[in-house]
C-alpha cells in the first residue's frame, strides 16, 4: 500500500510540469482527465488509505492507473508514445487475474466490446517448463467471462491437443490445442503429429526454440534461452542443398488432410519460402506466418506483402511489445507492419501467458487498445481477432 502511495505522490508531484510534452501524445480528453486527477490528488489518496476494496474500478483507481502508465512512459524508459507500456513495472496493480479492475490510459470500452466473440489463436499455459501467469483451466474461464469466443494453447515442448480437450471440458469453453515441432517431440517427427492431429490439434508448428535461427539468438527471449540446454542443436526443414527434407513432406501431407493451420514458428525466412511453396503443392490451405516482427526473424514489410499475396496469414504477436524479449517494440510498429500487409491478411494474436506479463486477456485487451491508439479501425481489429481465427481453427462466421 505505502509503494502505491509513493507511485502517485511522485507522479503527481513530478508530472504536472510535463503536460506541455505529454500534450502531443495525449488526446485532449486524456489531458482535461490528467489535470482533474492531480488537482483530486489528495482526495482520492485519502479514500485510497481508506481501503482499497471501496475504490476498485472507480473514478479514483483509474487516476492511479494514469499516474503510473505516465511515470512508466515518461521516467523510467524514457517512452514517448501513450501506447507504449512495460507490463513488469505495473505489477503492483497486477495479479493474476490481470489488472485490478483499472482501465487504460484509452479505449478500454471499445477494447472490451471488440474482445467479445475475440479469439487468441497463441497462448502459453501451465502447466510448462516455463513459468506462466495461467493454467489452462483458468486461461478458458478468464477468456469465458471477457465474452471471448476461443482460445489455442500452445506448448514449445509438448502436443496440447489433449489438455485442450480437458480444459474445454472443466470450463465450458472451447480450447483447442496445437504441436511445435521441438526436440521435446521428437523434432520432425510424424507419429507426433499424427497423434496431436487424431487428439484434435489445430495448428502444427514448425520449429521454434529449437530452430537454427531463434538458437542463434536465444538471448532475445532470456526466459527461454534458460531452458535450452547448452550445446543443442538446431532443427532445419531444409537439407544442403536447400531443399525441404523428406520427413517433412509427409508431415505437410498430414496437415492438408486433416485441413489444419501450418505455423512457420521461428524457421528462416529461406526456409519459410521453401515451406509455404511445398505446402502450397501438398493442398495446405492455412498457413500461418509467425510473429515475423520479432528481432531473431526481422521480416521486412516487402517480404510480409509477398507472403501475404500467396495467402499466407501474418501473424502479430503482442509479446514482442512486453518485456518477455530483449528488445521490446512500440506497438506503432505492429500497427504499422499491420497497415502495409493490410488486416484482411493478418491475425493479431497474444503470445501470453509468461509470467512477466499480465494474462493473456489483459494483453489481448491491450494489444486491442494500442492498435485503436494506431489508427486500426474496430472493422479492422475484428477481422484480425475473430473473423481470420476462426477461419484458420475451422469455426463457423
Amino acid at each position: 500500500m505505502d509503494d502505491l502511495i509513493a507511485v502517485v505522490e511522485y507522479a503527481a508531484n513530478h508530472y504536472c510540469r510535463k503536460l506541455t510534452r505529454l500534450s502531443s501524445d495525449l488526446d485532449s480528453a486524456d489531458v482535461e482527465y490528467l489535470l482533474l486527477s492531480v488537482k483530486l490528488e489528495h482526495l482520492y489518496l485519502l479514500v485510497f488509505r481508506e481501503t482499497l476494496t471501496k475504490v476498485v474500478g472507480c473514478y479514483y483507481v483509474g487516476v492511479l492507473n494514469l499516474f503510473v502508465e505516465v511515470r512508466i512512459r515518461e521516467e523510467a524508459f524514457q517512452i514517448d508514445n501513450s501506447a507504449d507500456f512495460v507490463w513488469e513495472k505495473r505489477n503492483i496493480l497486477t495479479s493474476n487475474k490481470g489488472i485490478i479492475g483499472v482501465p487504460t490510459l484509452a479505449g478500454s470500452d471499445r477494447a472490451n466490446d471488440l474482445l467479445r466473440d475475440s479469439i487468441d489463436i497463441h497462448m502459453h499455459t501451465a502447466p510448462d517448463v516455463h513459468p506462466r501467469s495461467v493454467d489452462d483451466v483458468e486461461a478458458a474461464v478468464q477468456a469465458k467471462e471477457a465474452g471471448m469466443r476461443a482460445i489455442l494453447i500452445k506448448s514449445h515442448h509438448t502436443n496440447t491437443s489433449d489438455r485442450a480437450q480437458i480444459a474445454s471440458k472443466a470450463s465450458g469453453f472451447p480450447v483447442f490445442g496445437a504441436i511445435a515441432l521441438n526436440h521435446a517431440v521428437g523434432g520432425l517427427n510424424y507419429h507426433a503429429v499424427l497423434a496431436a492431429l487424431e487428439m484434435g490439434a489445430k495448428e502444427v508448428w514448425m520449429p521454434t526454440i529449437n530452430s537454427v535461427p531463434f538458437l542463434k539468438r536465444a538471448s532475445s527471449v532470456p526466459a527461454l534461452a534458460k531452458a535450452i540446454p547448452e550445446g543443442t542443436k538446431g532443427i532445419s526443414i531444409l537439407d544442403d542443398k536447400g531443399r525441404m527434407v523428406s520427413e517433412l513432406h509427409k508431415i505437410i501431407e498430414l496437415i492438408a488432410r486433416h485441413d489444419v493451420a501450418l505455423g512457420t514458428g521461428h524457421i528462416s525466412q529461406k526456409e519459410t519460402i521453401v515451406l509455404v511453396d511445398e505446402a502450397r503443392r501438398a493442398g495446405v490451405r492455412k498457413i500461418l506466418l509467425t510473429h515475423p516482427t520479432i528481432d531473431f526473424l526481422a521480416y521486412s514489410k516487402e517480404q510480409m506483402m509477398r507472403l501475404a499475396r500467396s495467402d499466407v496469414l501474418i501473424e502479430h504477436d503482442y509479446v514482442i511489445c512486453t518485456k518477455q524479449v530483449s528488445a521490446p517494440v512500440p506497438p506503432r510498429y505492429l500497427a504499422d507492419a499491420i497497415k502495409s500487409v493490410g488486416a484482411e491478411s493478418c491475425i493479431m494474436a497474444t503470445d501470453g501467458g509468461q509470467k512477466i506479463n499480465p494474462p493473456p486477456v489483459t494483453m489481448l485487451k491491450q494489444f486491442i487498445s494500442d492498435m485503436l491508439q494506431n489508427e486500426i479501425s474496430e472493422e479492422e481489429i475484428t477481422v484480425m481477432i475473430s473473423e481470420n481465427p476462426a477461419r484458420v481453427l475451422g469455426l463457423k462466421a
